[in-house]
């Protein structure tokens, strides 16, 4: 007796990549409204994307700094959220990392960044930036908004952004806003460099 192969339906295959572009291109449009379009006022802000009970806003720390990735933890003691780093990579070395605060809607955000250097030379950059409705944090002087789909960040869609020398891609996880920032001749790696992202839990 023959089996039946059932073959996959070509109009689900379809659909669904139609669906994971209207997504990502969701995804450009909340980021354009939200920073793109000039920055709006602090009571705008509020009105747009009131503050979550979840998310108050903090009491200032001191900066820290560190110089060893066996030291991350440390930034974590002071960090409500998830902070963004590189997975173990012997081609990329650790330089620094450093959380400090911002004063934001009359209290602090606090932001968390990481540098990392490539074996040639080029700096690779991630922040972390909490609470994730401070999208007036993000610099976007010398960048303009790239219409390139397709990026994966964190496994959330991300929108790219183009510099005259760098090009820096972003996302808004569910309790912080990522970014990461690259040299621009590293386009063609990008997708694998993405991938080596990962989020460090806080500690309890």
């Amino acid at each position: 007796m023959k089996k039946t192969v059932q073959k996959k339906h070509p109009v689900k295959k379809t659909l669904r990549v139609i669906g994971t572009a209207v997504a990502a291109l969701f995804a450009i449009v909340v980021f354009y409204l939200a920073v793109v379009i000039g920055q709006p006022t602090p009571e705008a802000i509020m009105e747009m994307n009131p503050a979550s009970p979840s998310q108050p806003l903090l009491q200032a720390q001191l900066p820290d700094k560190i110089y060893d990735e066996n030291d991350i933890p440390k930034l974590l003691y002071t960090y409500p959220t998830p902070i963004m780093r590189l997975s173990l990579c012997t081609d990329i070395a650790f330089i620094e990392g450093q959380s400090y605060d911002v004063a934001y809607e009359g209290a602090f955000a606090r932001v968390c960044e990481m540098t990392y250097q490539s074996m040639d030379g080029g700096t690779l950059h991630l922040k972390t930036i909490y609470p994730k409705r401070a999208f007036s944090l993000i610099d976007l002087k010398g960048y303009t908004l790239s219409p390139m789909l397709g990026y994966s960040l964190l496994h959330l869609n991300a929108v790219r952004m183009d510099g005259t020398n760098t090009i820096r891609f972003h996302v808004e996880g569910e309790e912080a806003l990522y970014l990461f920032t690259m040299p621009k001749e590293y386009l063609e790696s990008a997708p694998s460099l993405l991938k080596l992202c990962q989020l460090e839990i806080p500690l309890s």
